[in-house]
């Protein structure tokens, strides 16, 4: 397996090789703000690629979701027959590394389903201290992604 940077300019194309579904559509194209793409705020990716294919991807909005000022871990994607392996800990590991690389003092994590909760506590401390977890789960309202 082989981690991969992404920048701006070749993010679509790696978006293009998520499959269509709710994941793709929520996490990177489902929101338009002032009639651009959710994505239009990510200006790097990181990229896990096995056997040449892309099984996970990582964002980094570097101010943020719209522009908030607080740097964002816009998506984490892994592929469905890819879960479960530790390869979604391993992204978002990746994605806040190069975070504080680019001297990012914080990054927002938000977590919108269960995953990401427990990939937050899996992180050793020094990256917990790094980032800030933002929890708009609703207890009692499953959100399931393809």
């Amino acid at each position: 397996m082989e981690f991969k940077l992404i920048s701006q300019d070749d993010l679509s194309e790696a978006i293009n090789q998520i499959p269509h579904g709710i994941s793709r559509g929520v996490l990177f194209s489902g929101v338009v703000y002032r009639r651009r793409h959710r994505y239009s705020c990510i200006d790097q990716a990181v990229a896990l690629f096995k056997e040449g294919e892309l099984i996970a991807l990582g964002t980094i909005a570097p101010h943020g979701e719209m522009n908030s000022g607080v740097p964002t871990i816009v998506g984490i994607w892994v592929r469905p027959s890819d879960r479960h392996l530790g390869h979604g800990a391993a992204i978002t590991q990746k994605v806040i590394e190069r975070s504080i690389e680019r001297g990012f003092e914080k990054i927002q994590l938000d977590a919108i389903v269960e995953p990401i909760i427990k990939i937050h506590a899996s992180l050793t401390q020094g990256l917990k201290e790094r980032t800030i977890l933002k929890n708009f789960i609703i207890p009692g309202i499953p959100i399931f992604f393809d």
